[in-house]
Parts: C-alpha cells; structure tokens; sequence
C-alpha cells in the first residue's frame, strides 16, 4: 500500500480532516503490519479502518486513542497465538503469555481514556463548521460550586492553632500549653535544659550517679 491511504478510507473517517484521518490511518497500518500468510492484503487496510471507524472516534483525540487501543488489542492477540505454538511450560511462551497481559493493561488504559473523552461535549464553531469538544456545563459548575468550598478551607487552614476559646473554662490547660509553646525545640536545648524540662539524663550522667552509689 502506498505511504497515502486512499480517500476512501479516509472517508470512513468523516469526523476527521482527510488528511488527519490520512495520518491515523498510517499509524494504524504502520502499527498493525500485514502478516504474510495470515492476513489477505486486500482486506486488511480496510478491515482495520473500518474497526477504527466502528468507534465512532469524533476528533482526532478519540481517533489517536482509537488506534492505539486497536495496535495494543492485536499486540495482545498475536503474542497469546505465538504463545499457543510453543511448548505452554516453555519460557518462551510464558514471556509472550506476559507481553499479551501487558497489553491488555494498555487496551483497559486506553479505553478508560476513550471513555472520558467522550464525556466531553461536542459544539460546531458557527463560523466555521468545525465540531470541537467543550467543557461540559455539569464540570463548569462543579468547579464553580467548589470554589466557595475551596476558599473556605484554605481559610480555615489560616485561622491560629489552638483557637482563641479552646481552653475556655480550663485554665489549668491553657497553662500547661503556653508553658509547651514556650519551651524550645528539643534539637534546641543543651543538655541542661534537657535534663531540667525532662528529665532527661545521658549515658555518662546515668554511669555517674550508678558509681556514686557504688561507692556510697
């Protein structure tokens, strides 16, 4: 087949300029070779661009997502035959039984995203005639809705900690938390201030007083 798809393939691809539907389509077969023996040279550019066109890709998004679900559903379909050859306990075969696995995790990964494409609203520019995707006004004003949301938080992030009337009626732990908020960090203290704050003792003061005892 020659490097430029025939128009009427391109035409399978109505939502499509030509020569966008002209580049999917070299993709598609660049992806997808014809294999000598198996596939019939005469149907198998049509054949494949026609599953392309049974997905009803709307722009050249979809159709891009379209194809590559198609490269990886025969990527999937190829290994798990070449693997149906071998000798099943064969390492070999496992390797092909992993890449078709492999991409059967790409197809569910492009079908997701073909999915949320197609979420997205389709508007023709009166202008121009071009269908393109638009925000879709149930996610417009989802964001609208949450932006009250979002500000309140951020503002409540803002606000002191602990609040001015937490300790209200407990003054013996408003105290006790003015007292913690005043003490340094522990990376901060020397030693003696370690010592007086907590209690804490090193290993040579702890060895000290164990020898004073000894000798007492």
């Amino acid at each position: 087949m020659s490097a430029s798809p025939p128009s009427t393939l391109c035409a399978l691809l109505p939502a499509l300029d030509p020569d966008l539907a002209a580049g999917v389509i070299g993709d598609l077969l660049a992806a997808i070779p014809c294999r000598p023996g198996h596939d019939d040279p005469a149907t198998h550019a049509p054949g494949l661009v026609r599953r392309l066109a049974a997905m009803h890709p709307r722009d050249l998004e979809e159709a891009m997502l379209a194809m590559q679900f198609l490269a990886a559903h025969c990527g999937a379909t190829r290994c798990a035959e070449a693997a149906a050859a071998l000798d099943p306990a064969g390492k070999d075969a496992s390797r092909l039984r992993r890449d078709a696995a492999v991409q059967q995790r790409v197809m569910a990964s492009l079908r997701r995203a073909l999915e949320r494409s197609r979420m997205r609203p389709m508007l023709a520019d009166p202008a121009t005639g071009e269908v393109r995707p638009t925000v879709a006004p149930a996610a417009a004003e989802r964001r609208r809705s949450a932006a009250p949301e979002q500000a309140e938080e951020a503002a409540e992030a803002d606000k002191p900690w602990p609040p001015d009337d937490v300790f209200d009626g407990h003054p013996d732990l408003k105290a006790l938390n003015d007292r913690w908020y005043s003490l340094p960090r522990w990376e901060d203290m020397t030693m003696e201030e370690r010592r007086q704050t907590w209690g804490y003792k090193s290993e040579t003061a702890d060895a000290a007083d164990d020898g004073q005892k000894a000798t007492g």
